[in-house]
């Protein structure tokens, strides 16, 4: 008679438990407290989900038993979200904003996208920086297969040439985010005028041959395509100095507000190097400068970009003959003249002197 009444009590229980209904009902919202439709809760291991509605409010019926559940909470935008409910339970559960960092520019028509069949060499900034001693571009990219740089003072920080294939960069097409770069008359490219551009730059992209380059000068001999430094994440300051032989100085300062909960950002730099250059009078004081400032809101960018320098260079690139060279491998013909002794003087302003600025507009 026990053993059936206590058959009873457990069957009772069971039927009562399989047709109990418990449920979970709770809400999603964002950080600021907006409420997130379409988000995905997944009630982990019970193979039960749903969706949020255009309100952010989501439900679960038909729960056989009572017990703790993790669920899984998870939206476009947002950062993945574990949270402990029981049913029965009326929950609220905030999603924080996920940041996503991206190239902010993106020029197709110029880059050569991985595994084609063009040759080319990506530089990052972490690699020119590492080199940036204060030569200008060319020097820092003399290490790419077929690319021979040049200078008039001996060293790369004055008027500076390169060859990719033994083409001068006439022929080379130059782009700054896929703008270009090459002068609208000469067809050239005056680094002087840029000095320490590289430290402002993200990363370069040099392709042998005709490339991708599609606007600017012919491309006969190679393509450079510089892209400029990313809007930082976070705000920053740095002091950037170096010095080497012949009286050559280097100095940077750079300042980054970082991206801001208003999705502005803005960045500065200013450069200044000089230098007495290896050659006798064939001194550089040259100075550099750029800015940009960004709006970011959901899928749209808005970006300022202005960059430029001046430079004043004595000029130094008159050849020699070989007996001349090999007397004196630093003599420099610029300026000579005889004074009114008869004996030979060099003029002191004989000198190179150039501004240039550029704007652009991204959007």
């Amino acid at each position: 008679m026990r053993k059936n009444i206590f058959l009873s009590i457990i069957f009772l229980l069971s039927f009562f438990n399989v047709n109990a209904q418990y449920s979970i009902r709770g809400k999603v919202v964002s950080e600021d407290g907006v409420a997130v439709p379409n988000a995905t809760v997944l009630i982990i291991k019970a193979n039960l989900s749903k969706t949020t509605d255009s309100i952010g409010q989501f439900e679960f019926n038909g729960i056989p038993f009572p017990r703790r559940f993790n669920l899984l909470v998870s939206s476009v935008g947002f950062e993945t979200t574990k949270f402990d409910a029981t049913t029965d339970d009326h929950v609220l559960i905030i999603l924080p904003k996920q940041t996503y960092s991206i190239d902010e520019v993106v020029v197709t028509s110029t880059r050569n996208p991985i595994k084609t069949n063009f040759t080319s060499q990506t530089i990052d900034s972490k690699k020119l920086n590492a080199q940036n001693t204060g030569v200008n571009l060319p020097y820092l990219l003399s290490s790419t297969p077929s690319l021979v740089a040049t200078s008039d003072d001996g060293l790369g920080v004055g008027y500076t040439y390169f060859r990719v294939r033994g083409v001068d960069q006439t022929r080379i097409n130059m782009t700054v985010n896929g703008v270009p770069l090459n002068d609208s008359e000469s067809q050239d490219v005056f680094w002087v005028n840029m000095t320490d551009f590289a430290s402002g730059l993200a990363n370069v992209q040099v392709q042998r041959g005709v490339g991708t380059s599609t606007n600017g000068p012919a491309a006969f001999g190679a393509s450079v395509n510089m892209l400029t430094a990313l809007t930082a994440d976070h705000p920053y300051a740095k002091i950037e100095f170096n010095a080497g032989s012949y009286n050559t100085f280097r100095e940077s300062a750079k300042i980054s507000t970082g991206l801001m909960p208003n999705g502005f950002a803005f960045d500065a730099r200013i450069s200044k190097v000089n230098s007495d250059g290896y050659l006798e009078r064939a001194a550089s004081d040259l100075y550099s400068y750029n800015f940009q400032g960004a709006y970011f809101n959901a899928g749209t960018m808005f970006k300022l970009l202005v960059f430029g320098g001046k430079e004043k260079t004595y000029m130094a690139w008159d050849g020699v003959d070989a007996e001349t060279l090999a007397e004196n491998p630093r003599y420099n013909p610029a300026g000579k003249y005889k004074d009114d002794n008869g004996k030979t003087a060099f003029y002191d302003n004989q000198t190179d002197n150039y501004e240039q600025q550029h704007f652009q507009l991204h959007f």
